[in-house]
């Protein structure tokens, strides 16, 4: 594995733009700015997402035609940069729906390399070092949407601060050496490939799906939820907010050396009983004071499942694989981020405040149970697993 800090670099500087730009510019000032409207944005950044996910599919098949990730890299940062100066200066709705798709496209080159880089490390020490990945990418995205909304009465200077990022983006890809695909396959062999690929990881199909709509489910309604139910000002919500993320970020590379020793599989029950505990905790919580713990509960889950569930995943994949997996497994899961708000939206509409976080913890105890079973009974998929290697 590649322990290069510029695969770091390009993370945080990868989720920073896509949080300023997607989370704080285009809900927040654009609106304010132009004759945009909301729905034209929850268009442009549900079509960003859109395009993540059909990449990032496709990115192990990329990286063989073009002998590696490293061009994939570099012209994708490149397109990333394009696109996010023109979603800061262009005002017409197509042209942003335009630059949001492009940049879609062109950021998702940075999560399947770097996750496949990490994923490199020997199966003992797997599991700190996918954690090690998922540090720049949390810090990144909170970074990028928490600096962007202070700095919204300085717009010049956030304009600047934001294409400095994507700036770096593109530069430090030109640092970073991903591994070399040899030759490309025919197609008819890439097929076949993707058939066993799709026999290893069917098991894997449910969670991928299941984890993220419930962030999905989640995430856009805490705002509103720490307004209308637990009373909070926005300052006092930022620093809710803030102290989630900051719980959730801290344990990641502990729970990813835990992992390395004590097993993925109950670790992830533990994390998902936990977590839906948490969030049925929330969704009865009417002030601050009867929130906090479920709150840290909740993030202290999540920062357990994300490194250990990948890491997990990297488990069952060959190195020869890997690639063309998490491509599959890093689109899947957008996908599962993209359908979550509309499943919270419902939940909200149906019961109130509570709704989100009583689906999202309902959607985490079928989790629970699941990798709880995988963990106690299904040994045979293990080896059913394994005799494919």
């Amino acid at each position: 594995m590649q322990k290069h800090p510029a695969w770091s670099v390009v993370l945080f500087c990868n989720e920073f733009t896509r949080g300023a730009l997607f989370y704080t510019w285009l809900p927040l000032v654009v609106p304010h700015q132009t004759d945009v409207t909301l729905q034209w944005i929850g268009l442009c950044t549900t079509l960003q997402f859109a395009a993540d996910a059909f990449t990032k599919l496709c990115f192990g098949f990329i990286s063989a035609r073009l002998h590696g990730t490293a061009w994939v890299l570099r012209g994708g940062t490149f397109l990333a940069l394009l696109a996010a100066i023109a979603v800061l200066f262009v005002h017409q709705p197509v042209g942003l729906l335009v630059a949001s798709l492009v940049f879609g496209i062109g950021a998702a080159s940075v999560w399947p390399a770097a996750l496949a880089n990490y994923s490199d490390a020997a199966e003992s020490q797997r599991g700190a070092s996918v954690a090690q990945a998922f540090l720049p990418w949390m810090a990144g995205t909170g970074a990028g949407m928490l600096i962007t909304d202070f700095m919204a009465h300085a717009l010049p200077l956030a304009q600047i601060l934001i294409i400095a990022a994507v700036a770096v983006d593109w530069i430090g890809s030109f640092f970073l050496h991903p591994r070399i695909v040899q030759k490309a396959l025919s197609f008819h062999r890439e097929w076949s490939i993707i058939q066993v690929l799709g026999r290893r990881i069917r098991a894997f199909l449910p969670p991928m799906v299941l984890q993220t709509v419930v962030i999905g489910t989640i995430t856009p309604f805490f705002a509103p939820f720490a307004l209308y139910a637990l009373h909070l000002p926005p300052e006092r919500y930022a620093l809710f907010f803030l102290g989630i993320g900051a719980i959730a970020f801290l344990v990641l590379l502990p729970f990813g050396k835990i992992s390395d020793k004590v097993g993925r599989l109950p670790l992830l029950t533990g994390a998902f009983v936990l977590a839906s505990a948490g969030a049925f905790g929330l969704s009865g919580a009417q002030h601050l004071h009867a929130a906090i713990l479920p709150a840290i509960a909740f993030a202290t889950a999540y920062g357990a499942v994300f490194p250990v569930w990948n890491a997990f995943f990297a488990d069952h994949v060959p190195g020869w694989m890997r690639d063309r997996a998490v491509g599959v497994l890093t689109a899947v899961e957008d996908a599962g981020t993209a359908v979550g708000p509309l499943v919270g939206g419902i939940a909200w509409n149906w019961m109130g405040a509570p709704g989100p976080f009583v689906v999202a913890g309902s959607m985490m105890a079928v989790l629970a149970i699941y990798f709880g079973w995988w963990w106690v009974i299904g040994v045979t998929w293990n080896k059913a697993i394994a005799t494919e290697r």
